[in-house]
């Protein structure tokens, strides 16, 4: 399943951006000179795209739902900031009933 995201992410960014397994069952996706709408669409097309794909894992066919997080690096802000914002939103959304994208 995680080989599955992975790909869909690494599909999506092609050459404009940076993905990497960030923890457990969680991505980070580096988009640099990204204005916050365009990662939001990015983000809502790959979560449309990996909800739509059916898995078979075991032998049952899943599907793969996404919840996204996603900022902007602020000029002054330490990445770590950032990434805390991202999460915070990510949160959010798993609040919300996932399967969404946040923006903060």
């Amino acid at each position: 399943m995680l080989k599955a995201v992975a790909q869909n992410l690494q599909d999506a960014v092609r050459e404009h951006g940076f993905v990497s397994r960030w923890g457990g069952e969680e991505f980070l996706i580096l988009l640099p000179e990204t204005e916050l709408e365009d990662a939001r669409i990015l983000a809502d097309k790959i979560r449309k795209i990996s909800e739509e794909e059916i898995i078979e894992y075991n032998g049952i066919q899943v599907s793969i739902t996404l919840t996204f997080g996603v900022t902007v690096n602020e000029d002054y802000e330490m990445l770590d900031d950032t990434i805390k914002k991202a999460d915070k939103a990510l949160y959010e959304g798993k609040v919300q009933g996932r399967n969404c994208v946040v923006l903060s």
